[in-house]
């Protein structure tokens, strides 16, 4: 049964494998792919938990024609999950853009739409 709460969105999300990359506090990278996209945030799966409501910095490809979205980000949840055969623990975390130009903000709702 679906989560009954993804009805109540404010923006659409759309399925979408970007390339990412998260700049935590001490300056690690994480290089990963989105797991969907809206004009508000997306969701990435990570190996890793990363603190709630925590700041990180964003680079996410959008295009590939055009220079990476720079942003700022903030943890908004996480879901921990585990395979069930492997016993492998991942996240699902869903991360909040903050401050985004307006020309991102363009570009990502252009591409919300176009993929929806």
């Amino acid at each position: 049964m679906p989560w009954p709460g993804i009805n109540q969105r404010n923006f659409p999300r759309i399925e979408a494998s970007l390339g990412i990359r998260i700049v935590k506090d001490d300056k690690s990278v994480i290089r990963t792919k989105t797991k969907n996209l809206s004009y508000s945030g997306t969701c990435v799966v990570l190996s890793q938990q990363l603190e709630k409501l925590s700041t990180v910095r964003l680079e996410l490809d959008l295009l590939s024609d055009q220079s990476p979205i720079r942003c700022n980000g903030r943890i908004a949840w996480l879901v921990r999950s585990q395979e069930p055969v492997s016993h492998k623990v991942s996240y699902d975390i869903g991360i909040e853009f903050l401050k985004l130009d307006p020309e991102a903000k363009d570009q990502i709702h252009s591409y919300v739409q176009s993929h929806s």
